[in-house]
């Protein structure tokens, strides 16, 4: 494991960079989020709907697993990750976006709950998609040892705070994956206002839907 000299962490874009910044700055984690889901956002309208032609498939490849396994047949969740695979192959889809559409389908299919219905299903995988957008072009591109000499920042400083501006960014999360569904085109998805958000009816249930 290198222990930073030499290697630079960067998230996806400038505007996460500042949220980084601000972080560090440990400015209000409420106002992160929302400058986060933001661009958030705008990398799902990037990653296009190509992205989201693989999480429909793959829905009913999942709803289709499930059958086999309320009628006891035999699940080789191989077989599903495979048609996901080539599905995926078939689409002209951004080199970032369409993998993560793709993980989110195939972590799914390893956490089968029989009783969920095809637009439970889809529901979970939009959520899960936009954690790993998250995950894949703002936390994960964090720096694993940290120090910041500059605000007084520690590692465990830092992780503790990225725990909290997840839960600040579930409820935003939420919403996204809410409209990443009913958009007719993923180019025309808008960023969340305050205004639309219910911050006192949400769970914890869904902030760990991105990490499996």
């Amino acid at each position: 494991m290198p222990d930073g000299d030499g290697v630079h962490y960067r998230p996806a874009t400038k505007k996460l960079e500042k949220a980084y910044d601000k972080l560090l700055e440990q400015q209000p984690l409420s106002e992160i989020a929302f400058d986060v889901q933001s661009e958030i956002a705008a990398r799902i309208r990037k990653y296009g709907n190509p992205s989201r032609e693989v999480l429909e498939k793959g829905a009913e490849l999942i709803d289709l697993a499930i059958s086999f396994i309320e009628q006891g047949q035999e699940y080789h969740p191989d077989y599903f990750s495979a048609q996901i695979n080539e599905l995926s192959e078939h689409l002209l889809g951004h080199r970032r976006g369409l993998p993560l559409a793709v993980d989110a389908c195939k972590a799914q299919l390893l956490d089968l709950t029989v009783d969920m219905n095809a637009d439970d299903i889809l529901n979970e995988l939009a959520v899960s998609y936009i954690w790993r957008i998250y995950d894949a072009d703002f936390a994960e591109s964090l720096p694993l040892y940290f120090h910041d000499p500059r605000t007084g920042m520690t590692q465990d400083a830092l992780d503790g705070s990225l725990h909290k501006l997840r839960q600040e960014m579930q409820p935003y999360v939420n919403e996204l994956a809410n409209r990443f569904l009913k958009v007719s085109d993923i180019k025309r998805l808008k960023r969340v206002k305050r205004s639309n958000i219910d911050f006192d009816n949400e769970s914890d249930d869904d902030i760990n839907a991105g990490v499996l």
